[in-house]
């Protein structure tokens, strides 16, 4: 599940690019430098003196909400991945599996013994 979270714009000079490498060590690269912004929004309304308490602190809930959202993403990402790399290691140890062939108690017909009885004597099944 990928959540879009709002955020302030990035500062001067900053990529907001996600670098190039697999696709899931780029989304959480993307995701670990979105948090340290968003961290970096919380230290500094921290020392914001221009805002009053009450929207001071409405502020620092949503920071703290999409910090938390951004890193369950992160959980999520990594956790996909290394399910992802367990069944690619299973797959490689699997041994192959060999083409199915018909067992002797799936043989047709025709080709079967004869029926014998408790008492060891062959009984016949053919009507004339």
């Amino acid at each position: 599940m990928h959540v879009a979270v709002p955020t302030a714009a990035a500062p001067a000079g900053s990529s907001t690019s996600a670098p190039s490498g697999s696709g899931s060590d780029a989304q959480i690269a993307r995701l670990q430098a979105q948090l340290k912004q968003l961290q970096k929004q919380m230290k500094d309304l921290a020392t914001d003196s221009t805002m009053d308490a009450s929207a001071k602190d409405k502020r620092q809930k949503l920071l703290q909400t999409q910090m938390q959202m951004v890193m369950e993403q992160i959980a999520q990402i990594q956790k996909a991945a290394a399910e992802a790399a367990q069944a690619k290691a299973a797959a490689r140890s699997a041994p192959p599996t060999a083409p199915t062939t018909a067992r002797a108690e799936e043989e047709p017909v025709g080709r079967r013994s004869p029926a014998t009885s408790p008492s060891g004597t062959t009984c016949s099944t053919a009507t004339s």
